[in-house]
């Protein structure tokens, strides 16, 4: 089953470009969500790390009549098992005042960047009050769920929603602003998630549901397919791809690659321009046997 626990929180009170996180080690194969809040900008910043494993930006919301943004991120690759660290860079031009990073640790995760992303939700520009940030569906009982409240007060000093985990709750004095983020694991169905107490000051909130649903059952002779990154393509040629099997939890202690000629079958429209995911058949002649309970298959391009 899948488990958050925290990564790291950074508070900086400087005026900069660029703001770096404390370092911190990472399990092997954890899935990494960053939240991110920055005091003097209104516009999207972006992220790296010392792992390289690259960032997609999930969502963002603006607070304090648009003078601030707090935003979210998920890594495109699964962590290693070595220490390291997270830099924000601002958006626009200039210095922001200061920004919060913290950082998520998600194990058992089978799916990574966007396509790890079931849904989120934000409040913007809201005035002191409680947030109650909705999604647009019903979350998935065994899907982690994650939270964020922005807000002008150091530290934040919220209080977790009924259920929830509070991870960090810090800030920074000038200007004032804190930053509380919280987790579930499983049991969230609702859309709503209740904050436990009003903040004091105007804030922005997020919320985001991770999808650790097992895509696809598996036969010898039939594997339906993910792409996670398409190239300017219009076919694959056999031998030119290769099955990373991620197996459920408990069935194989790490990742087991699969190579062998495999022929695409599949409608042009299964291959848009750019990285785009799309879904299709692979029918192989290499040994794939299906374990129990399945797995999902994620294919790459190599060639």
């Amino acid at each position: 089953m899948a488990a958050v626990v925290a990564g790291v929180a950074t508070a900086h009170v400087a005026d900069q470009a660029s703001y770096v996180s404390g370092s911190f080690t990472p399990a092997d194969g954890d899935l990494l969500v960053a939240f991110v809040t920055t005091s003097g900008k209104a516009v999207a910043g972006s992220l790296s790390d010392s792992q390289s494993l690259g960032w997609t930006a999930i969502t963002s919301a603006l607070k304090n009549t648009s003078a601030d943004i707090c935003e979210a991120f998920v890594s495109n690759r699964k962590a290693a098992a070595s220490s390291m660290t997270v830099t924000y860079t601002v958006g626009g031009v200039g210095n922001a005042t200061g920004c919060v990073i913290q950082v998520a640790r998600v194990s058992a995760a089978p799916f990574a960047g966007a396509l790890a992303i079931k849904q989120s939700a934000v409040q913007a520009n809201q005035a002191a009050g409680t947030p109650a940030p909705v999604f647009g569906a019903a979350a998935v009982t065994t899907n982690p769920t994650l939270g964020l409240v922005g807000n002008s007060t150091n530290p934040a000093t919220m209080t977790a929603p009924t259920s929830w985990t509070e991870r960090s709750d810090t800030g920074y004095a000038t200007p004032a602003t804190g930053a509380e983020y919280v987790t579930r694991d499983s049991g969230f169905t609702g859309t709503t998630v209740t904050w436990g107490n009003a903040s004091a000051t105007a804030f922005a909130s997020i919320i985001v549901e991770i999808d650790v649903s097992t895509l696809v059952g598996l036969r010898e002779s039939q594997i339906v397919a993910e792409v996670v990154y398409l190239p300017d393509v219009t076919s694959l040629r056999e031998s030119q791809i290769v099955l990373e099997v991620v197996m459920k939890e408990g069935l194989l202690d790490s990742h087991a690659r699969v190579q062998g000629r495999f022929g695409v079958f599949a409608t042009p429209e299964a291959f848009p321009t750019g990285l785009v995911p799309a879904r299709f058949s692979v029918y192989g002649d290499g040994t794939v046997t299906s374990p129990a309970g399945g797995a999902h298959v994620q294919v790459v391009w190599v060639g």
